[in-house]
This record gives C-alpha cells, structure tokens and sequence, in this order.
C-alpha cells in the first residue's frame, strides 16, 4: 500500500502562530496583587469595605445584584401590649452592578525584541497588568466621587476653594469617622475604618504637631506593637488615628485648583482622602472566558512571526454598595516645600 504523503494538510505546527496563549490564572493573582483596592475585598460576608463577586456572569452584560436588608425602623411595643399585629416587615433594596469589558494591548517586531537589552515580552506582561490595576484603582476614585458625605478643609465651600494651607489633620480624620459611626456602618473586620491617601497627604498628616505627632508622643505603649508606630500592617500603612486605618499611595488623583477665588489660572492641586466602612463598594467581576476566570492575556503574531503583540481583557464594573460607609475629605494635596 501506497503511503499517502499529507504535503499541504495544516497541522498544529503551522496554526503555531494563531493559537492563543493565556495566562489567566497566573494574570488574575499577578492583577489582583497589584490593585491598591485588593487588600481591602472580600466576600459578602466579610465585613470589607469592598465587596467582590466574580462567581455569578457568564458575559459581558450580565447582572449582578448585591442585596441589602434595610434597618428595621418601627418602634415596637411595650409592656403588656399586643405584638401581634404590629410586626414590622423586612424591607429589601440591591445594588445591580453590570461588568464591562476593558482592552489593552502592546506591540513590538521581532528585530526590536532581538536588539532590545531585555525580553520585551516580559516588559509588555507587566505593563499590561500595570495598565489593569490601575484603570481598577481609578474606577474606585471615580465611583467614589458620586458619594454624598464631604468634608472639605479650611471650612471653604467648594474644592476649587482650597488653597494651600488647608492641609490634612487628624482632627479631619476623626471628624470622618464619627460622620461613618453616626450613620452605624459596621467596621471592617470588627477593627475599624479606612482611610487611603496620596503620599502627599500623609506628609501633612505626619507633620501634624496638634494632632498626630502628639498623639504619638502620648502613646500609653511605645514601639512597633502601638498602632500608631506600626508600619507593616499591610502594603502602603502608615498608622492608626482614632480607629481609622491609613494607607498611602501615589494613584490616588490630584485636581487642579485656583487656590481661593482669585482668577489667577491652576496655581495647586488638590486630592480627596478615601475613609471607607465595611461594604462601601460592590465590585464584580464578569467570568465569561468559557467558564474560565475573567482576566486574561493573549499574544499574537503577525507578518509571518516578524510583529509579536500582548493583549489583556477584563471585565468589571465598581458601584457604590453604602453611599452612608464613604467619606471624601478634600483638603490641598501638593508636594512639601
């Protein structure tokens, strides 16, 4: 029998260059790594000030809904009077928080990878899981914007008020987080609250004679087991003031300011400080990737293996879950002088 010689079938080995290669489960860890928001989700049992679900979309537009029992608000009876009959009903609301989808990609040639001192390949992985957390980062930043509770420095009407000598305090801080405790938000984790800040701020806050610096001074115990002296609680942490938890970060964004009212152009910056009780954000994640998790990356070659390119997908969306766990306190955020 005559073997039969297959010289133009395709094999495995000529699709090389078209089949996808993923790094989903490695990308979702590396990604979630780098979000400044990831150490602060959780599940909806949790008691964070993010809530996360990824368990429930197959594609981009499906649903999720939070639900939230409200706090019963009847006065109930007293004595010997009848309780039945003045029961009160259970009142329900959610929260519907739809994930969309968000791409990146990079691109090189095969003669730039060749000359270049490093693995270009490399260098687009990371900067695409640079280019994700980051645009997840802003959305809290965003959402966060929309919440009702305020507290701006100085005493000034409007952000665009603020000039450079309304600077963050401890005292702000406190003023944030009996706003939060007022309104019986639960702690996060039954500790207490949060507050995420630009580096910026946490220079004023550290260079605050009145309030954190002598609250230090007058610390009952010294040393790294005072909260106020610790710095290794988690990424970012700079100390605890009044049960608020402070983290710094360079992404929190700055606004460009008149400082005052006079007509003189940007002449500063200024920043909201994040202070957050348990399940202030609802943030989904869509997992429609055939059942596999909802970030992945790609790469593709094109012009006969000469262009190399990286993608990565994502598929989210941050709503706020309690407007009543958020506070932004607005005070000047420009760099020490």
């Amino acid at each position: 029998m005559t073997d039969i010689v297959q010289q133009n079938t395709t094999k495995t080995t000529d699709i090389s260059t078209i089949i996808p290669v993923w790094w989903s489960l490695d990308l979702r860890e590396e990604f979630l790594g780098a979000l400044l928001f990831s150490q602060f989700m959780g599940d909806p049992k949790s008691n964070m000030p993010v809530i996360m679900k990824s368990d429930l979309v197959k594609k981009p537009g499906d649903t999720v809904k939070y639900e939230k029992v409200l706090s019963l608000t009847g006065s109930g009876v007293s004595g010997e009077a009848v309780l039945q009959g003045n029961e009160e009903k259970l009142q329900f609301t959610e929260i519907e928080v739809t994930p969309e989808l968000y791409r990146h990609g990079v691109s090189f040639t095969e003669l730039a990878d060749n000359r270049a001192l490093f693995e270009l390949a490399d260098v687009a992985k990371k900067k695409l899981v640079e280019w994700a957390s980051k645009e997840v980062d802003d959305s809290f930043y965003t959402v966060a914007a929309g919440a009702t509770q305020e507290i701006l420095a100085g005493g000034v009407d409007e952000v665009d008020d603020l000039d450079s000598a309304d600077i963050l305090t401890a005292n702000l801080l406190s003023k944030a987080a009996a706003t939060i405790r007022a309104n019986n938000i639960p702690e996060v984790s039954g500790k207490g609250l949060v507050a995420i800040m630009h580096t910026y701020h946490a220079y004023q806050l550290t260079q605050d004679t009145n309030g954190w610096v002598l609250g230090k001074k007058d610390a009952d115990i010294r040393g790294v087991t005072n909260p106020l002296f610790q710095h290794y609680v988690g990424a970012n942490f700079i100390g605890l003031w009044d049960g608020v938890w402070c983290f710094e970060t360079t992404r929190v964004p700055r606004t460009a300011v008149t400082e005052g009212t006079g007509p003189t152009g940007p002449s500063g910056y200024a920043a909201p400080v994040l202070v957050m009780g348990a399940d202030a954000f609802a943030f989904a994640l869509g997992n429609f990737y055939k059942g596999k998790l909802p970030i992945k990356m790609t790469a593709q070659n094109t012009d006969y293996e000469f262009n190399k390119g990286f993608a990565v997908n994502l598929c989210y969306q941050t709503k706020i879950l309690e407007d009543d766990a958020i506070v932004n306190i607005w005070t000047s955020c420009n760099a020490p002088s």
